[in-house]
C-alpha cells in the first residue's frame, strides 16, 4: 500500500444497503457435502500437482502480458534510472527535472502496476543505465522487484520514507 493513500481519511457512510437476491457462487469454497464444493477437485490436482501448477503458471502469465503497466519520464539518454510509483512518483517528476537543469541525465520509469511489476522494462533500461534509484514512501517493497529485475552489475540504491526523515549532520 502507498504509504501516504494509506494514511488517508475520509468519512464513511454506514448506511445499510440492501442488494437483494445474490446469485449463487458454484465456484465458491463453502465445505463439504454442500453446492460448489471444490475440495475433492483441488485434491486431485495437488496430487496430480503439474496441471495445477501449469493453469497457475498460465494464469500469471496472462496477467502479466496484460495488466503490466509503466510509463517512462525523459527515458531517451540515461545516466540514472528513478524508479517510482504513487504518490513517490509524483515528487519524483520533479526530482528528474531539477538536476536535468545542471546538466544530470536523471530519468524515471514509473510503475502503474505492482502485480505485476515490469520486470522487463526496469531490466532494459537498468542495463543501458548501470545505475538505479528506488524511490518509495515504504520500507522496501518496491526496491525488492526491481532487485529482482536488474543484473548484479547495476548498482541498485533506495531512497525510502524513513532515509528522507532522518536527520544528518547536513540538516
Amino acid at each position: 500500500m502507498d504509504f501516504i493513500l494509506g494514511r488517508m481519511l475520509e468519512l464513511v457512510d454506514n448506511r445499510h444497503i440492501e442488494f437483494g437476491d445474490l446469485p449463487e457462487k458454484d465456484w465458491a469454497f463453502v465445505g463439504k457435502g454442500k453446492k460448489g464444493d471444490r475440495s475433492a477437485h483441488i485434491l486431485s490436482d495437488i496430487l496430480g500437482i503439474p496441471p495445477f501448477f501449469e493453469r497457475q503458471i498460465a494464469k500469471y502469465n496472462s496477467i502479466k502480458e496484460t495488466l503490466t503497466k509503466h510509463e517512462t519520464y525523459l527515458t531517451d539518454d540515461v545516466e540514472l534510472l528513478l524508479v517510482a510509483y504513487g504518490s513517490s512518483a509524483r515528487s519524483s517528476q520533479d526530482a528528474v527535472d531539477m538536476p536535468r537543469e545542471e546538466g544530470l541525465k536523471v530519468n524515471m520509469l514509473q510503475s502503474i502496476t505492482l502485480w505485476s511489476f515490469p520486470q522487463e522494462a526496469v531490466k532494459e533500461l537498468s542495463a543501458k543505465i548501470g545505475k538505479v534509484l528506488v524511490a518509495e514512501d515504504r520500507s522496501g517493497g518496491l526496491v525488492e522487484d526491481a532487485q529482482a529485475s536488474v543484473s548484479d552489475q547495476v548498482q541498485l540504491s533506495l531512497l525510502n520514507i524513513l532515509a528522507r526523515h532522518n536527520p544528518t549532520p547536513k540538516g
